[in-house]
């Protein structure tokens, strides 16, 4: 296993390989930046990547990148924390989304490169002092990989007083391989049998039990229903809803392309998972100059409860300056 080093345009890549995958990361925004895995005699990338590397400086899809402090939508960009309220960045219709204009996903991260006789990795760290919204402390993106095909993300903070984070990664994926298909026929299977419903501005409303279109506990194509007028009326223009994960040993989240019977399975600590399925593309290049399309990827964005403080029912994702936060999830992926 090895890991290697380079820079385009004033971002660093770290490239993390084993024997069949290659992962490369950037330090701006702890970004998955490209997942290849080995075919024959090539490597292909399964996941979406901007052609000029330069476009991570704005990254408006939050390609790969770790977001946060606040992953998905904050209702009216407020919030109330110990009896005072809490003003963010108004960068979404009223709401702030994934952390605001000056998010995670925005900033360079100081990385440590980590190695061991089974794995290699790098620690992505920010580091604050004093600052208005966060106080003092620390989050970190860990990254490692495995000869047995495995990803592994963690996330840790701490921090000098109590504090809203919700941190998830943000990577869209594509099993077809170098973009060979949208992601309509892959096999998606979801361990909920709840999802939350969002109103128009694609906030939460209530806890449901899945009904037809939404209940994946048995794998289906994710073009099956995803033109279903319930969906379709709605905004969101095809699926963008969190599940409520199953407590379960076995994989909470399973992607299956049945055309190079490559599978991805998603085991994580986290309560929930958003699914996003590109509905709105990035009007851009993806790497080597193709044109994004409409359900190119699909983002598998594990994380407690979008906007969960300003609901009764839902994880309020509170870190208080007595806890340390402790999240991880695994990709594994079978080919």
């Amino acid at each position: 296993m090895k890991i290697n080093v380079s820079k385009s345009n004033g971002i660093n890549i770290i490239e993390l390989s084993s024997n069949k995958m290659k992962v490369k990361l950037l330090d701006l925004g702890a970004t998955v930046y490209e997942i290849l895995l080995k075919d024959e005699n090539q490597f292909d990338n399964v996941v979406l990547t901007h052609h000029d590397i330069n476009d991570y400086k704005i990254n408006t899809p939050y390609f790969g990148s770790t977001v946060g402090p606040t992953a998905g939508r904050i209702s009216n960009s407020s919030y109330k924390l110990n009896g005072k309220t809490i003003s963010l960045d108004d960068n979404n219709f009223g709401n702030c989304l994934h952390g605001g204009s000056n998010g995670f996903h925005l900033k360079y991260w100081g990385y440590d490169l980590v190695e061991t006789k089974s794995s290699v990795g790098v620690i992505f760290k920010l580091e604050f002092d004093a600052d208005k919204l966060m106080g003092s402390g620390y989050v970190t993106a860990m990254y490692t990989l495995n000869e047995s095909n495995e990803l592994r993300v963690d996330h840790n903070a701490q921090f000098d007083k109590d504090v809203l984070l919700n941190m998830a990664n943000h990577t869209y994926f594509n099993l077809s391989g170098n973009y060979k298909s949208s992601i309509l026929d892959h096999q998606l299977m979801i361990n909920a049998d709840e999802y939350i419903a969002t109103n128009t501005n694609m906030l939460p409303i209530s806890k449901k039990p899945v009904n037809e279109v939404m209940d994946f506990r048995i794998p289906k194509a994710i073009g099956k229903d995803i033109n279903d007028s319930s969906l379709q009326k709605h905004p969101a223009k095809g699926y963008d809803n969190p599940w409520m994960l199953c407590e379960s040993v076995d994989a909470s989240v399973e992607l299956i392309n049945k055309e190079n019977e490559r599978v991805l399975q998603v085991y994580t600590s986290y309560p929930s998972v958003v699914v996003y399925t590109a509905n709105y593309p990035f009007e851009g290049l993806l790497k080597p100059g193709i044109v994004n399309e409409k359900h190119m990827g699909i983002c598998l964005e594990t994380q407690y409860e979008p906007d969960g403080i300003n609901h009764r029912n839902l994880n309020d994702a509170i870190l208080a300056s007595t806890d340390r936060y402790n999240e991880y999830t695994i990709i594994k992926f079978i080919f």
